[in-house]
């Protein structure tokens, strides 16, 4: 009988992202809020996404805003940027938004007159 040790590598194997996604970073500014819009509808045109543009759009602008909102409040360092993954498969679009603000989000009760919270 022959056995075979396999040592375990040492070397990390490279993230593998199966999905169609898209990744961008943007500046610390509230330019930046457009332009992610402005590349969020270019990309769901390119993979014939049409029909879900306005709500992409739509959480789009609520998470890159907050994100800017989280960075702003944070120690004045306007070298950090925020970055935005856009995936989809056959049902779902993900977007996801990361800031380099202090903290962690947290939930607020939305008040319905309110500007934002929501």
């Amino acid at each position: 009988m022959t056995t075979v040790t396999i040592a375990p590598s040492t070397t990390p194997e490279p993230a593998v992202h199966l999905l169609p996604h898209r990744v961008w970073h943007y500046p610390i500014r509230p330019q930046s809020a457009s332009a992610a819009r402005h590349n969020v509808v270019a990309q769901l045109h390119r993979w014939s996404l049409d029909h879900v543009v306005d709500t992409i759009i739509l959480v789009t602008s609520e998470l890159i805003t907050n994100a800017l909102t989280a960075s702003l409040r944070g120690d004045g360092d306007l070298t950090s940027q925020i970055a935005m993954r856009l995936t989809y498969s056959d049902n779902h679009v993900i977007v996801e938004v990361w800031d380099g603000g202090p903290g962690h989000p947290t939930r607020r009760a939305g008040d319905p007159d309110a500007e934002d919270g929501r």
